[in-house]
């Protein structure tokens, strides 16, 4: 009847000035999103967090031929003997039996052996990591990408972690003892700050090491079980004390060399996982791309220098 007729036109005059009325309030809202993501964009621009257009231009290779092969400690030799000597995998009771009778005890100490530090510039001390990094991210990512910087300036590595800064790897009771070790070193040195030449955005990240002050020769003390030696070999023949690092320097990284320096900027630095995509993933094509190389150079770092000590490849 009319009235139904005239009850239907009302209710369609309805449906269709709420349809305008949302059509303009999504058309609103996507230009407010546009204008929130140009200004996001430019403020990115305008952050120079960790970005500096000064800061030293990379000129050498990331991963360069070596000079030499690390002289590996007496205990890679051993390690390679066991293998030869290791059966099939334990099985489940076997596990349980090793996991009880698992030794916590300090790293036994090694012998001086007296040339460690011939042919390099000088000491490297890897002495932590971030605060937050699980055994994977900091036992290898972080290493990896700290080993091959060691590399790239003639640097020899040394591994030893003082302190519970890194929260997840750190063992009260295992890793802390009373320990100290005292040695020689010359001082004065530090890490500085460079930018990959083809990076537009100037992002920074551990460079060469520079001469801060005038150096010095000082006595150095370290503490603790150095948590490395628990689980891996070390990645060379060095022991604090070495006669031959007496008048080499010695460096460490600052927090902000590892994060974001290493964790975020660096180029050689692997990683494990997909962040969130990058804009200079384009240029590579894929993820796999942009991974292969750093597996691969990291898969070198890897062979050069780490090594899981015979309990833990038991």
């Amino acid at each position: 009847n009319k009235e139904t007729r005239l009850e239907a036109r009302r209710q369609r005059k309805k449906d269709q000035r709420e349809e305008a009325e949302r059509i303009k309030e999504e058309e609103q809202r996507t230009e407010a999103e546009a204008e929130s993501t140009g200004s996001k964009e430019d403020s990115e621009e305008e952050d120079m967090y960790f970005r500096d257009p000064d800061a030293n231009v990379v000129d050498w290779d990331y991963f360069p031929s070596s000079k030499h092969e690390p002289r590996r400690d007496a205990s890679w030799a051993e390690a390679v003997k066991l293998e030869s000597s290791l059966s099939s995998p334990p099985d489940k009771n076997e596990c349980t039996r090793f996991m009880k009778s698992v030794d916590t005890s300090p790293p036994a100490s090694r012998k001086v052996s007296g040339n460690a530090c011939e042919g390099y510039d000088g000491v490297f001390h890897i002495n932590h990591f971030d605060e937050g990094g699980a055994s994977g991210t900091v036992f290898f990512l972080f290493t990896i990408a700290m080993l091959a910087w060691a590399d790239q300036h003639n640097y020899l590595p040394w591994i030893h972690i003082e302190d519970n800064y890194t929260v997840p790897i750190w063992d009260p009771i295992v890793h802390t003892n009373t320990n100290t070790y005292t040695f020689q070193m010359q001082k004065g040195m530090d890490i500085g700050w460079a930018r990959d030449p083809n990076d537009p955005k100037w992002h920074i990240f551990p460079g060469k090491p520079f001469l801060q002050n005038p150096l010095r020769s000082e006595e150095l003390k370290v503490y603790g079980t150095g948590v490395w030696e628990h689980y891996f070999l070390p990645p060379n023949d060095f022991v604090p004390g070495d006669t031959s690092c007496r008048d080499k320097p010695i460096v460490k990284m600052d927090d902000a060399h590892i994060v974001p320096g290493i964790h975020s900027n660096a180029p050689w630095a692997p990683r494990a996982w997909r962040w969130v995509r990058p804009k200079y993933l384009d240029k590579f094509g894929s993820w796999d791309k942009w991974f292969e190389p750093q597996r691969k150079n990291g898969a070198a770092v890897t062979e050069r220098y780490i090594r899981f000590n015979p309990m833990m490849e038991h």
